[in-house]
C-alpha cells in the first residue's frame, strides 16, 4: 500500500509544478531595451549596464549585460507589476548615469530608453539647488536640523568636481553652522561618500547632466538656544526654491526671503511651512527665531499621515516622509520630490 501512495503523492507533485510553472514563466514577459549615446561619438560599444530591481523600495535584484556595436542593450525575462520597479545605470568617466524608474506591466511590457552619456568638468558654474528643505525642530536640550538638497546640473557635462588639499576629488560643497555637532547621513558615514572640509561638508559623488538627478540628505545637532536665536546659511551655490518646516515650539520665525505658506501634520498644526526660491551663489539666508506663534487660521492647513511607516527612524527618514507626504498632498510651491536617485519615468537621460 505504500508504493502506490508514493507513487500517487509524486504524481500529484508533478501535476501541481506542471501548472505552476506555466503561471510562473507567464508573470516573467517582460523586457527593457535601451542604447547608450555619447554626446559627441555617439553609440557607445561594449559599455556595462546595470538594472537594478527594486520591489517597491526594497532592492532585491541587480544584473549587467554590456552593449553591443551600435550601443544596444536589452534586459529579458523581467517581473511585470507596478510595484516591480527597475533602473538602469551606466557609469562612464566615474560619472553615473540612470534611467530613472521603469515600470514593466501586462499593459506595457516593453520600456525602451536611451541613456545619453557626456564628458566631464570641474566647472560647477552649471550645478544648482533645484530645492532646499531644511527642518527645525526643538530636543529635550538641543536643536535639531534636517537638511534634503535636490540636485540639478543643468551643464552637457558631468560634473565631477576638483581636489582637496590632500587630494581627495570633493564634489558638491555645503557650508554647516559653526557648533554643528553630530552630522549624519541618509547613506553612509563621514568620511565614505561625504568628507569634512572647512566650514562644512562635500560630496564626492560626481553630478550628471540633468535636472533633479540626486539628492544630499543629512542632519546634524544644534546646542539648546536662547529664546531669539538667529541661524544663517550661505549657499554655494544657486537655490531655484526653498522651504522651511519649523516644528510648532513657540517660535515665530522671520526671514526677508520666506513667506509663511501652510500650517502641516496630523492635525493641521504639528509643523510650520515657510517658503522660498531664487536665492543666488553667495547669498546668506538668515533665518531669525523669536518667540511668538503664528496665527493658523488663515493658512492653507495640509493634513499628513498621521503614522509614519515603522522603517522610518531616523531624522533623514522624517525627512524623507515629510518632504513625500507635502508631494501626496499636492502642494503647489512643493510640487515634485524625488526620492530616488532620478525622477519617475521612462525619459531619456539628459535631455
Amino acid at each position: 500500500m505504500t508504493f502506490p501512495r508514493t507513487i500517487l503523492i509524486l504524481a500529484l507533485c508533478i501535476l501541481l509544478l506542471s501548472l505552476a510553472a506555466p503561471a510562473a514563466l507567464a508573470q516573467k514577459i517582460g523586457s527593457i531595451e535601451g542604447q547608450v549615446l555619447h554626446a559627441e561619438d555617439g553609440p557607445m560599444a561594449g559599455i556595462p549596464v546595470r538594472l537594478e530591481h527594486f520591489d517597491g523600495m526594497t532592492l532585491v535584484d541587480s544584473s549587467t549585460t554590456e552593449t553591443d556595436g551600435e550601443g544596444q542593450f536589452a534586459f529579458t525575462d523581467l517581473l511585470l507589476g507596478e510595484d516591480q520597479i527597475y533602473i538602469a545605470r551606466v557609469v562612464y568617466d566615474d560619472v553615473e548615469y540612470s534611467s530613472g524608474m521603469l515600470v514593466v506591466t501586462d499593459i506595457d511590457p516593453a520600456q525602451t530608453v536611451t541613456l545619453n552619456i557626456a564628458g566631464t568638468t570641474e566647472d560647477d558654474s552649471f550645478i544648482v539647488l533645484e530645492r532646499v528643505h531644511l527642518i527645525v525642530q526643538p530636543l529635550a536640550d538641543a536643536v535639531q536640523i534636517g537638511e534634503m538638497l535636490i540636485l540639478s546640473n543643468y551643464g552637457d557635462a558631468g560634473y565631477v568636481g576638483s581636489s582637496l588639499p590632500d587630494g581627495t576629488v570633493a564634489t558638491i560643497r555645503v557650508q554647516l553652522p559653526p557648533d554643528a555637532e553630530q552630522v549624519s547621513f541618509e547613506s553612509g558615514e563621514l568620511g565614505e561618500r561625504f568628507v569634512e572640509i572647512e566650514g562644512g561638508i562635500a560630496d564626492t559623488r560626481s553630478v550628471p547632466p540633468g535636472r533633479s538627478v540626486d539628492q544630499i540628505v543629512f542632519s546634524y545637532i544644534l546646542p539648546a538656544q536662547t529664546d531669539s536665536w538667529t541661524l544663517e546659511y550661505e549657499f554655494e551655490y544657486p537655490v531655484n526654491a526653498l522651504n522651511v518646516l519649523v516644528a510648532r515650539a513657540g517660535w515665530e520665525l522671520v526671514s526677508d526671503d520666506l513667506v509663511f505658506e501652510s500650517a502641516m501634520g496630523s492635525d493641521a498644526s504639528n509643523f510650520l511651512n515657510y517658503t522660498g526660491g531664487d536665492i543666488a551663489a553667495g547669498e546668506t539666508l538668515i533665518l531669525q527665531f523669536r518667540p511668538g506663534d503664528v496665527d493658523v487660521s488663515t493658512a492653507r492647513s495640509v493634513e499628513m499621515p498621521a503614522e509614519m511607516p515603522a522603517p522610518i527612524k531616523s531624522v533623514q527618514g522624517v525627512l524623507l516622509w515629510i518632504a513625500l507626504g507635502l508631494a501626496l498632498a499636492l502642494l503647489v510651491a512643493l510640487a515634485s520630490y524625488p526620492i530616488w536617485r532620478k525622477e519617475t519615468s521612462s525619459e531619456t537621460v539628459g535631455e
